[in-house]
């Protein structure tokens, strides 16, 4: 009979019918008084309902009567119970009643091992119940226990201390207590022979934090795990890769870890992508150019020699994708360089290919399937970057002007974000928009499931996820378009640009089919702009001076375009130059620029760098400092032109070959301005020269700048639209025809 009561009783408590297991139990007390155990039962009943006074009460009911020794068994025994519990709760996620749980499991004096071991399963509970965070005192007692404990000790389970690690860096892993209970692991995992374990499991979590933007975890994760395999190529390769998206500092500490690497490269494409981090360090740190440019030769070199069937990996492919993107900042030589860069992608979207054979002969039986022709068109844009990026701040203008009755508009968006450019892109497309940060297969299986007849990619190359879902070919038609040169793959059928964005011969060196727009390839309806935060005198420029602006990114800072540049200002009395780059240490951006300054005769005191700001808005009220902008090449500006154009402000660009190099031609073309495009070095130094002397100039191109945003292409985003609506009208028919 006591036995059923106590089944029942059971049975209740693990179907949470607390209040039905408290009755059995205190029945089942009533039979057998003297049974000590059901006391912890019939407590840990009254608990788990709220009533932790009654609980408490029930337990010390036996203990108190208890032999000391007696007292300490029994004891062990309820702990037994609790903790058998607080790991069923966990089981079933209930993790606030696990914490409580934990919580009083603390009150009672335990053995040193029990209490170590009860400690870190409670952080770890709190964490779980989001009840603590890493300023609660458990987090320091765990970090003082862990420090004043033999490493040996098999007090301290590991299997725990993952889950709290993982657990305080998904809490806040920027959290400085985060990195000081990590310390205090090390020894214990080394000490177990698991280090290796402990570093896989937080290298993958640098990985996921990476992915979702979060670089300087990932950063900070990976310096962790060096200091413990500074010998490790996988673990130094993986440091390397997330320190080229963190700052100046990190890019420069990259550098003698990717030199040791080169060094300890097995393969052609493991040489090809640490010479590209390398270079990368050196332009974006501003060290001498003698290195770099030996460096750029070896790594041009080594793209060359890549070939089909070159011993490539699956693991290999988010490197090679990559590959090639950094010779636009070097030359402007698309003639030969886009032929390596066009092997490149070929190389990967076979090796892509052969490994999801299945998905994409499934794909492309489906392509053959005609739709029908009363449908909309389904068009998907594919995206890292739909976002608070250049990407995002240009392509919303389209995706706002798009007829969506004659036209149904997808947005694919690999990375989740916050910001307000993202969350106006989900409030306007609402189901329309899917965050798919997944797998390139199961990005394609959700683009071909949806049944996208045009798949867009904004990013080309500078993002693997878009390269290697557009390799699969998951849609029938695919198109490149805004985010960077084309990316050179077979599966990519068009790539998007006007009249002047690319030379008339281009389609020699282009593996896509060029689809030129009537007047541009991109049109925007401007920029919000905000207060200044800078004043000249801040920057101790003279009010009367002329101001000479250029800012762009570390990379495009190219040494015979500062030259030019020099001579500019060296000839044009009382002019400053303010250069503005974000990723460089102002220091060295300092060093950079003043050898370009002595070699020319050029005051240092006249070169000057602003501060970084980090409101877009304010970026842009800030250019109003400048009275013209100076271009950089073999990399022009994209972004950072159509805002000097918003802004009224009169460029001097260098018009090259390449896409990069014509960049700033196109847009101020489409903006109806001719005055400062140079064809040559020499018209460069002219345009900046008269443009700096000639006031009335300026101000009639301000003015005309002025009344284009009412005429001029450059900002007609409505016509644009319907220019690529017919863009993507005349492909489909072009398609259907072909079947």
């Amino acid at each position: 009979m006591i036995d059923n009561v106590r089944l029942q009783a059971d049975s209740y408590r693990i179907q949470g019918n607390y209040s039905e297991a408290t009755i059995a139990y205190e029945q089942a007390i009533a039979d057998d008084p003297s049974n000590a155990t059901l006391y912890w039962y019939l407590g840990l009943a009254l608990l788990l309902q709220g009533e932790e006074a009654e609980a408490q009460l029930t337990w010390m009911t036996p203990l108190m009567e208890a032999e000391p020794e007696q007292a300490e068994q029994w004891t062990a025994e309820l702990l037994q119970v609790l903790q058998a519990e607080a790991d069923r709760q966990e089981a079933n996620e209930s993790y606030e009643s696990a914490w409580l749980l934990h919580q009083h499991m603390r009150e009672f004096r335990l053995e040193a091992g029990n209490e170590r071991a009860t400690l870190l399963k409670a952080l770890a509970s709190g964490l779980k119940a989001g009840a603590i965070g890493l300023d609660n005192a458990l987090v320091e007692e765990a970090i003082t226990v862990l420090t004043s404990t033999e490493p040996t000790s098999e007090a301290v389970p590991l299997e725990t201390l993952r889950s709290i690690i993982s657990l305080l860096l998904k809490s806040d892993d920027e959290h400085p207590k985060a990195y000081e209970f990590l310390s205090a692991c090390e020894p214990h995992f080394t000490a177990q022979g698991q280090l290796i374990e402990l570093i896989r499991g937080l290298m993958e979590i640098a990985d996921r934090s990476h992915k979702i933007s979060h670089y300087a975890t990932a950063i900070q994760l990976a310096k962790f795990c060096l200091k413990m395999a500074p010998e490790d190529v996988r673990v130094v390769s993986k440091a390397v890769f997330f320190m080229q998206s963190g700052n100046a500092v990190d890019l420069l500490e990259s550098l003698p870890l990717a030199k040791w690497l080169l060094q300890s490269a097995s393969n052609i494409i493991e040489e090809v992508t640490v010479t590209q981090y390398i270079l990368t360090s050196l332009i974006m740190n501003c060290q001498p150019w003698q290195d770099t440019y030996e460096y750029y030769e070896k790594h041009k070199a080594l793209l060359q020699s890549i070939k089909i069937p070159d011993t490539l990996k699956i693991k290999n492919i988010h490197h090679t994708m990559a590959m090639g993107m950094i010779l636009n900042y070097f030359e402007d030589n698309p003639s030969v360089n886009r032929p390596i860069r066009n092997q490149i992608a070929a190389v990967s979207q076979a090796e892509l290919q052969t490994y999801h054979v299945d998905r994409v002969n499934r794909y492309s039986q489906r392509h053959l399937i005609r739709r029908t022709e009363t449908k909309p068109l389904k068009i998907g844009y594919l995206s890292d970057c739909l976002r608070l990026h250049s990407v995002g701040w240009l392509c919303r203008w389209l995706l706002q002007h798009h007829d969506r009755q004659r036209f149904d508009i997808h947005l694919y968006s690999t990375r989740q974000s916050n910001d307000q450019i993202q969350q106006a892109f989900i409030r306007a497309y609402g189901d329309r928009f899917h965050l798919v940060p997944f797998s390139a297969g199961e990005i394609a299986d959700q683009i071909h499931q949806d049944g996208i007849d045009i798949l867009v990619e904004l990013d080309s190359i500078t993002a693997f996820g878009s390269c290697a879902v557009t390799s699969l070919k998951p849609a029938p038609i695919q198109v490149s378009w805004l985010g960077y040169d084309a990316s050179g793959l077979p599966a990519i059928d068009y790539y998007l640009a006007d009249p002047y964005v690319l030379p008339a011969s281009a389609q020699d060196y282009y593996a896509e089919k060029i689809w030129r727009l009537p007047h541009t390839y991109i049109a925007v309806d401007g920029f919000e702009v905000g207060t200044p935060s800078l004043r000249r005198d801040q920057l101790g420029i003279p009010s009367e001076a002329i101001v000479y602006l250029n800012s762009q990114t570390g990379l495009k800072a190219n040494p015979d375009n500062i030259r030019l540049q020099m001579q500019i200002l060296k000839a044009v009395p009382n002019s400053h130059f303010l250069v503005k780059n974000f990723q460089i240490d102002h220091a060295l951006l300092a060093e950079f620029f003043h050898q370009f300054a002595d070699d020319a005769g050029v005051e240092r005191d006249r070169i000057h760098f602003s501060p970084y700001v980090v409101a877009n808005e304010t970026h842009r009220a800030n250019l109003g400092l400048a009275d013209i902008v100076l271009d950089t090449y073999p990399y022009n500006g994209a972004t950072t032109t159509l805002e000097a154009l918003w802004m009224e402000l009169p460029i001097v660009t260098r018009v090259g070959e390449q896409f990069a190099a014509r960049n700033s031609y196109t847009m101020m073309i489409n903006a109806g301005i001719t005055e400062g495009i140079a064809w040559s070095d020499d018209e460069y130094i002219e345009w900046g020269i008269r443009l700096g002397q000639d006031t009335a100039l300026r101000g009639n191109i301000a003015h005309r700048l002025r009344q284009s945003r009412q005429t001029a292409p450059l900002w007609n985003t409505p016509a644009f639209a319907q220019q690529i609506e017919q863009a993507y009208t005349q492909m489909w028919k072009i398609y259907q025809d072909a079947m």
